[in-house]
């Protein structure tokens, strides 16, 4: 089955090949920004609470923010996680969702949602464990991203794979280091767990493009000529294009032929600064760093460009404006060349 969400397309296979088509999902939303933003150490508090109250597996509304210390978009919250809107939530969901979509390294987040499924305290797990705890994350991930989750059989297949890997039978258990090794080794499951926990944030990607073209104008005013404010591009060295994501040289040659107006390989300041403002969104929103941006990433590119969530409409439009060889893809220099050509087109009018 497949379902998308702006920004990322996941799909589920049957056969548990490769499945996620892009790295990582783009948080366009403040809700699932504060579950980006919790740090994971401080859901220990919400988990002792839980444990305090009795570790009720449905969560009523209060319940769930009193556990979690909510205050603020309490409804908002639960409802993200109550889908069928039965008025409970699943306590393991919230804990494993909002633990992945943390902030906090891998190990420690395998830490946190086996010691959840730990129901012996023994530090170990039956595969049907296992199963209960790769059920809770997907189902609370998924939920938390708006996302389709695998079926039951594929996460029963990634069960066996696990004990494969650990050459262990049905019968035995699975200690922490055993899940924190197969979690760390199977780049299937680690890249299902990256597309999540290494969530995508538009608003860190805009601050990250102003501080990179202060940089490039620092680089810049160190090549030029204060009289004309004019560089000569044969002097942008190593350093200076890394700044700009490291170019390829076809890339490199396409921007100069935008910019050198006079044809004399010399480029204005204001004219450079102008392009790299569109350039440097450009790698911002090349999520999966193929160099060229398909519709969901132009999403991306519009929003870091107009500050506000494009329509789906007006992404596809946009796409239809741009692709001029009907590859349903973007390339960088189209996008400068566009950019570039309305700012011309702005400033004659």
């Amino acid at each position: 089955s497949t379902q998308s969400t702006w920004g990322i397309h996941l799909r589920i296979s049957t056969n548990m090949g490769a499945f996620i088509s892009q790295p990582r999902i783009i948080i366009n939303d403040d809700l699932l920004r504060s579950y980006r933003n919790t740090i994971l150490h401080e859901l220990d508090d919400s988990y002792q609470a839980w444990i305090e109250q009795g570790q009720k597996m449905g969560l009523t509304k209060y319940e769930f923010a009193q556990i979690l210390g909510l205050t603020q978009e309490v409804i908002e919250h639960f409802d993200l996680f109550d889908t069928d809107r039965n008025g409970l939530v699943d306590a393991f969901e919230v804990f494993c969702g909002s633990a992945v979509f943390s902030r906090g390294e891998l190990p420690e987040k395998a830490k946190f949602v086996f010691n959840l499924f730990d129901f012996n305290n023994n530090q170990k797990v039956s595969r049907v464990e296992l199963i209960m705890l790769l059920q809770a994350v997907c189902r609370g991930v998924s939920k938390l991203a708006k996302l389709a989750e695998p079926g039951q059989q594929e996460l029963e297949e990634w069960a066996i794979k696990a004990f494969r890997f650990l050459q262990k039978d049905d019968s035995e258990r699975m200690s922490l280091a055993d899940f924190t090794r197969w979690v760390d080794a199977d780049q299937e499951v680690k890249n299902y767990i990256d597309c999540f926990s290494h969530s995508y944030d538009p608003s860190e990607a805009d601050a990250v493009c102003q501080r990179l073209k202060s940089t490039q104008a620092d680089l810049f005013r160190d090549i030029y000529d204060p009289e004309t404010k004019t560089a000569s591009v044969d002097d942008f060295d190593d350093v200076f294009k890394r700044s700009m994501g490291g170019p390829t040289d076809e890339e490199f040659e396409q921007l100069v032929l935008v910019l050198d107006k006079n044809h004399n390989r010399r480029v204005h300041i204001y004219d450079f600064l102008e392009a790299m403002d569109a350039w440097n969104a450009f790698t911002a929103a090349d999520v999966n760093g193929d160099r060229v941006l398909n519709i969901k990433e132009l999403g991306l590119l519009l929003w870091l460009r107009d500050k506000k969530m494009p329509t789906e409409a007006e992404t596809q439009e946009m796409m239809r404006k741009l692709d001029t060889n009907r590859n349903m893809t973007i390339e960088r220099i189209e996008w400068v060349q566009f950019v570039y050509a309305e700012l011309k087109k702005n400033e004659a009018s």
